[in-house]
């Protein structure tokens, strides 16, 4: 392949910037989900992982949501799982805490948003993968992306 359509395929795309926006969004509502139950509750014995994995699946959502904006493979391929994770995760969080009187339109927000994300992360895998291809061609051309 030539320099320029290897150059051109490094780009990032509106496409990558919006699924990498709709994933970091997803990833920063359900930190901020995890903010708002820490505050609201607190939990003691099994159920005290709830928060802290909250968190820990929002920012990896979040890492993920930035680098699909660079056109990461590995970002395109882990925002889809950490948005179908986020996704599940929030069903199963919104009918633990309504069982248990714990309304949040925060919490109703955050399903949506990860189905999205999922959808905008898996559009991206494909470009994703051809501008890994293309950085490494460049990389042997000693130009560095």
């Amino acid at each position: 392949m030539d320099i320029d359509a290897d150059l051109q395929a490094v780009t990032p795309t509106p496409r990558a910037t919006v699924g990498g926006i709709a994933v970091l969004a997803a990833g920063l509502f359900t930190m901020l989900l995890g903010l708002q139950t820490f505050m609201l509750t607190r939990f003691a014995g099994v159920v005290g992982w709830i928060i802290p994995s909250m968190w820990a699946l929002g920012f990896a959502t979040v890492v993920c949501g930035w680098y699909i904006r660079r056109l990461r493979a590995w970002a395109a391929l882990g925002g889809a799982l950490t948005s179908v994770l986020t996704a599940i995760c929030g069903s199963v969080w919104i009918l633990y805490s309504f069982m248990n009187n714990l309304y949040s339109l925060l919490a109703l927000m955050v399903v949506p948003i990860a189905a999205g994300a999922v959808v905008a992360s898996a559009v991206n895998v494909t470009p994703a993968r051809r501008a890994e291809a293309a950085r490494r061609r460049l990389a042997a051309s000693d130009l560095r992306f």
